[in-house]
């Protein structure tokens, strides 16, 4: 990992520490996020649509330990409807569960 860090730039480098910041204020709070479940291996699948434009789209799951000790499992929903199809009636969404 030390020799990645050192290939690059300061404006990459500023990136991710940024990311990694809200990551852990992420991890702090009481209920896991979208940007967790991304995080941790949930993949955005999401199309843009001639007539609704970007569809939210997800893919995978993953769980989500929280700095309190709580676990969540994080599970993709694809949107109904396609991008071939005429209308789309719901998004695609992330659905968290606590597990026990």
């Amino acid at each position: 990992m030390k020799c990645l860090l050192a290939e690059l730039s300061a404006a990459e480098l500023d990136e991710l520490s940024g990311r990694a910041t809200k990551l852990a204020a992420d991890l702090r709070g009481g209920q896991p996020t979208y940007a967790l479940a991304l995080a941790g291996g949930v993949k955005d699948i999401g199309y843009d649509h001639p007539r609704y434009g970007r569809v939210a789209s997800y893919r995978g799951e993953c769980e989500i330990m929280m700095e309190n000790g709580s676990l969540w499992r994080a599970v993709s929903h694809r949107p109904n409807g396609g991008p071939t199809s005429s209308s789309i009636s719901r998004e695609g969404y992330i659905e968290f569960i606590e597990l026990d």
